[in-house]
């Protein structure tokens, strides 16, 4: 059977293609789709690419089959560009690693796939076009998940219960041998990038900064390849690598499952905590993370041993979780000098003063003792 073309855009999500799709993948099996309309979804978010709602009406068809799809296309245009494709436009290879990304997602709801994830109806890669096409569950009318609003105690303790089944899962041996990669730099690469944007960060935002964080960014320069080592030293598993809440969607109707997590992209084996810490110092606000912390952090790892995990104490998942917050640290500061000005929309700009001088991360820094897990 000869491959089906994946659609430049939308607009070659017809009827006929669509038919195809669904019937490959065995959740058309009778009947075809008669009409298909698409309208744009997510803008606001600042998503790379494009995301379609696709309403369907078949002909002929009998049986459970989805009345609405999300069609997630990575690498197609849009009238309003994210500050990334902005910057993949001017860098050949900067594009070429997120259609790598993009690619990855494919391959993780062909082959692996979560509880907490959308159902996936379709989805390929193409490396001669470099196009990406995701067909997947519509759990739209669900709550978004709003970085800069945060979420609840009881929101949060929902995510933590579904990540630590998929974390057990994946734990270690499984881990090992999955066909996903681990961080892509080298610890002393790692190091040599973090220490070339240190000055320009400090240049730009350094009114801005909590005088405690300071010290941290610039001692961090010098020791950030130890801080990595150390923690990739640790247990490993199958990571989300961007675990924030405007990639998840809490209690979606006629849905048991009270989170569902979007944007498998940067899937990747890591170190657990990278997932928790990232999670929780970025979504609960600071007074109530220190309030739930624990409890929330005991809760995980009674998760993990209710799924077979009894090897790894509250008092290392502390001393990793302070270790990932170093990394995230870096990665922020990359983040912040990578994209900028007249490139940004306004969502992410307000992400970036977010992450400058929004207080979570230096405060989590500050309660892990980063200066301690530093040396």
């Amino acid at each position: 059977m000869a491959r089906l073309p994946i659609p430049a855009g939308p607009d070659g999500l017809t009827p006929e293609w669509l038919t195809a799709a669904l019937r490959e993948s065995d959740t058309l099996r009778r009947g075809r789709v008669a009409e298909a309309e698409w309208e744009q979804v997510g803008e606001s978010y600042g998503f790379t690419g494009l995301v379609a709602r696709v309403h369907l009406v078949y002909d002929g068809a009998r049986g459970e089959r989805p009345r609405s799809l999300i069609a997630k296309l990575p690498m197609a245009d849009t009238a309003k560009a994210s500050g990334y494709r902005a910057v993949q436009e001017r860098d050949w290879e900067r594009r070429q690693r997120y259609y790598e990304r993009a690619a990855r997602e494919v391959r993780f709801y062909r082959q692996v796939g979560a509880a907490m994830a959308p159902t996936m109806y379709y989805a390929d890669a193409d490396d001669a076009t470099r196009r990406v096409i995701l067909l997947l569950e519509d759990v739209s009318e669900g709550k978004q998940g709003d970085v800069l609003l945060g979420c609840s105690v009881a929101e949060a303790g929902h995510v933590i219960d579904e990540l630590s089944v998929f974390h057990a899962h994946w734990w270690e041996e499984r881990a090992s041998r999955c066909d996903f990669p681990r961080s892509p730099f080298h610890p002393r690469d790692r190091q040599e990038r973090y220490a070339q944007r240190v000055e320009p960060f400090l240049a730009r935002f350094g009114n801005d900064l909590p005088a405690d964080l300071v010290p941290i960014i610039s001692e961090l320069r010098f020791r950030l390849a130890a801080v990595a080592e150390a923690l990739y030293d640790g247990p490993e598993t199958l990571i989300h690598a961007d675990l924030h809440l405007d990639n998840m969607i809490f209690d979606p109707p006629r849905d048991p499952r009270p989170v569902i997590v979007l944007d498998w992209q940067t899937v990747s084996v890591g170190p657990p905590a990278s997932d928790l810490i990232f999670f929780l110092s970025d979504s609960l606000a600071v007074e109530e993370r220190r309030a739930a912390e624990t409890a929330l952090l005991e809760r995980y790892l009674a998760q993990l041993g209710a799924h077979g995990v009894q090897d790894y104490s509250i008092e290392q998942l502390r001393t990793d979780c302070g270790r990932a917050l170093l990394l995230l640290l870096a990665g922020s500061i990359g983040w912040v000098t990578t994209v900028t000005g007249d490139d940004l929309t306004a969502r992410e700009r307000a992400l970036q003063e977010k992450a400058v001088s929004g207080g979570r991360l230096t405060a989590a820094l500050l309660d892990y003792g980063a200066l301690d897990l530093i040396g």
